[in-house]
């Protein structure tokens, strides 16, 4: 696996492409740094016309989560050589990453103006005429051989401004309720699998990986534990525990983890149960893209009941369109010739007419990530279901099968090929994070909408209004009028 940023330039030379160092590291920060970045967009930057290979992307992949943890912690450095034109092609690639995602950083920006204000400073490294009508006295990109350090510190500032922007009297560290929980080794070493499950009931989203590994490395022995508690109704419901609900969630990613025939049946019943009713719980969102990765290391057990969940057209197209996910990432792993028996088969499906329209056309959205000549015409036919009104109208076009084919073999799992990130230290405090803004701004809201909306109590005078020509109440004996009114 390539994990270093030395190591994708020379692959990347090595495939024939042409790389600019400074530009490509600083492209990557910005994606890094960017919410939800649209991947077929770096790999268009990238690329251009040539498709790059799933190594490649992977390798990219791997990257952009170490640049990520890297400015989270403060461990950023910006990749360049002072003592060339390196800083501004780095910085022209950071910027590149912000035109992609134009809106997001629109949103970004007026969601957290300290971000959009360090993010104005680094654009002026780049533009003097910037420089001058803000009045900053900071150096541009020629003085930088002798700052360099300013620009990873910008970049840092950024990526903390959004994603821990917290008021400043709020001590995260000293809120001891919020803080990541820590477990040595030897401590559920000593422990049964039943007070491992307890740790897993817990602590909600803040359970940290050390315990997940743990209970993994019970193997089956941690199983039923598992099982009984995906099975145990009272944890699916809106009224459920909040420590029994998360650890549904939990079950299914330590299950990920463990091999074998046993876990296998107990990923099953969790997909079935979560995929199957999706509407019905909330926690289809939070595994969505990561069936594949789950399901990986005992495709051997989970591949045929996929197969039949994707094949039963009494489903609804949300379970089968996932476990037609995890056929084709199973079959990419294998040989070539399983790959192309894989999409065949899929390609098959989306051709049935007996199949729903709507399974026909998000299934063929895996199509387009494996785009062959020999499916171009299913493709083209495929839009023509999309019916104006219909809720999968507009789920590609044309111009996205010309795009798919331009770019190569692109499948979303690449993505999603570590669930388990989810219990790093730094995630866990990220959401803390995102829980403590939501709520503060949930209350504002609330604060402002009962402000507005509450009822304003009618003022009763405690006696009778005085008349302009009654007498004055002050006793003079003159008419109010030409007494106190004056």
């Amino acid at each position: 696996m390539i994990d270093d940023f030395p190591q994708l330039v020379e692959q990347l030379s090595a495939s024939g492409f042409t790389v600019d160092p400074p530009h490509l590291h600083g492209l990557l920060t910005g994606f890094a740094t960017t919410p939800d970045p649209d991947m077929s967009k770096l790999w268009k930057s990238m690329g251009g016309d040539q498709p790059l290979a799933v190594a490649i992307k992977e390798a990219v992949t791997d990257l952009l989560d170490s640049l990520s943890e890297a400015l989270s912690v403060n461990e950023f450095r910006a990749e360049f050589r002072e003592d060339r034109d390196d800083p501004p092609r780095w910085l022209k690639g950071y910027f590149r990453a912000i035109e992609l995602h134009e809106e997001q950083w629109l949103e970004e920006n007026e969601n957290h103006p300290k971000a959009a204000m360090a993010l104005m400073l680094l654009q002026s490294l780049l533009n003097e005429e910037l420089r001058k009508d803000l009045q900053i006295e900071q150096p541009g990109h020629e003085e930088l051989r002798d700052n360099p350090h300013i620009v990873s510190e910008l970049v840092v500032a950024i990526y903390q401004r959004i994603y821990g922007d917290l008021d400043e009297e709020f001590d995260f560290a000293q809120d001891q309720s919020l803080c990541t929980p820590s477990f040595s080794r030897d401590m559920l070493m000593a422990m049964d699998e039943d007070a491992l499950f307890s740790i897993v009931t817990g602590y909600n989203d803040r359970l940290p990986l050390e315990v997940v590994k743990e209970c993994a490395n019970r193997g089956d022995a941690m199983v039923p534990i598992l099982r009984r508690h995906l099975e145990y109704e009272a944890s699916w419901g809106i009224d459920a525990d909040s420590g029994d609900w998360w650890a549904l969630l939990h079950a299914v990613f330590i299950l990920g983890l463990i091999p074998g025939d046993a876990s296998a049946q107990a990923l099953l019943e969790g997909f079935r149960r979560i995929t199957f009713d999706a509407d019905g719980n909330n926690l289809a969102d939070w595994i969505s893209g990561y069936w594949p990765a789950l399901c990986h290391n005992k495709s051997d057990y989970t591949n045929e009941p996929l197969r039949r969940i994707a094949e039963d057209r009494t489903l609804d197209w949300y379970p089968r369109s996932h476990a037609v996910e995890c056929v084709l990432a199973e079959a990419s792993e294998q040989c070539p010739n399983s790959l192309e028996a894989a999409l065949d088969w899929l390609a098959a499906l989306c051709a049935d007419e007996s199949n729903p329209p709507d399974f026909r056309v998000l299934a063929a959205n895996h199509l387009l990530s494996f785009p062959r000549q020999r499916h171009r015409l299913l493709m083209n036919e495929l839009i023509a279901l999309q019916k104006s009104g219909s809720w999968y109208s507009n789920s590609f076009g044309h111009s996205d099968i010309e795009s798919s084919f331009a770019r190569g073999d692109d499948p979303d799992w690449v993505r999603f090929d570590n669930p388990w990130r989810f219990y790093e230290p730094n995630e866990i405090e990220r959401r803390q994070r995102r829980w403590i803004r939501e709520d503060r701004e949930r209350e504002e809201r609330e604060c402002i909408d009962h402000c507005i909306h509450e009822p304003v109590e009618t003022y009763v005078r405690d006696q009778s209004k005085v008349g302009r020509n009654d007498s004055c109440p002050c006793g003079s004996g003159r008419k109010y009028k030409k007494c106190c009114l004056q």
